[in-house]
């Protein structure tokens, strides 16, 4: 999957020209933190019960990355 990541970030950012690239997942989702990490993307916040799914608040995390 990294290797997937890698891909789609490096043509974003050559080919798009895109400045950043942000990612959202659920806290729990604790693999797909690790995952954009070891892509290089940083911790940028925690959000609390900001999501809403099946009668359930969940949590968010926002990952950042810059060019």
């Amino acid at each position: 999957m990294k290797e997937a990541v890698v891909s789609v970030l490096k043509y974003g950012f050559e080919i798009l020209k895109l400045h950043s690239v942000e990612a959202r997942i659920l806290a729990a989702n604790k693999p797909s933190g690790y995952l954009l990490e070891s892509a290089g993307f940083v911790k940028e916040g925690h959000l609390r019960e900001d999501i809403f799914f099946r009668g359930n608040f969940y949590d968010t995390i926002i990952y950042s990355l810059l060019q």
